[in-house]
């Protein structure tokens, strides 16, 4: 097949199927560079240091479901679905829904914390990254997920690359100029 014919057929492809090719794309990408980035972050840090990371990503990944809800994922594309006309006060307060439900499992962490660093085992300053990364990753959620349904992969594509390009990377800059070992990945 010649780059001529393949442009033809993906051209004749309708936008959903285009977009589930892209949003296929961008997803391999993503893990790709993740990936990829491992090897180098590993170099960098300790074995102390990034076993904090992997446990403060872990512990992100655990409380991100909990704390806001998980909103940003099904219920929220059949809410959109069915909320079509009223789409703003839908996403409006589910995520005003995920970000107060956020801030108080945040505040009974912190009430907890003498007892609960016992099994978290992160140092306070990380408990507070990673609810600001578990207060903002639902609005950027809401957002592709509303792009996904309108079949507009592009910025989403676009925005997600970036995120997983620059996101290491900002890291080990962070690590390399400022010396903050784990805690600088983390940063980034």
């Amino acid at each position: 097949m010649t780059v001529k014919k393949i442009l033809q057929k993906y051209k004749s492809i309708n936008q959903s199927v285009k977009a589930g090719i892209w949003f296929t794309i961008c997803n391999v990408l993503q893990r790709g560079i993740q990936f990829l980035i491992t090897p180098i972050i590993t170099r960098l840090l300790t074995t102390e240091e990034y076993g904090t990371y992997t446990l403060f990503t872990s512990w992100t990944n655990i409380f991100l479901i909990f704390a806001s809800l998980n909103l940003s994922q099904g219920i929220y594309y059949n809410g959109l679905i069915k909320n079509e006309n009223d789409e703003d006060k839908y996403t409006a307060s589910l995520q005003g829904l995920s970000g107060v439900s956020t801030i108080c499992v945040f505040f009974i962490v912190t009430i907890t914390y003498s007892v609960t660093n016992k099994w978290i085992a992160i140092p306070y300053p990380y408990i507070i990254l990673m609810f600001a990364v578990i207060l903002t990753q639902p609005a950027f959620g809401f957002w592709s997920a509303q792009q996904r349904i309108k079949c507009k992969y592009l910025g989403v594509l676009i925005i997600t690359l970036l995120i997983a390009i620059l996101t290491p990377l900002t890291g080990i800059i962070i690590l390399k100029v400022f010396h903050l070992g784990g805690y600088a990945i983390i940063l980034g």
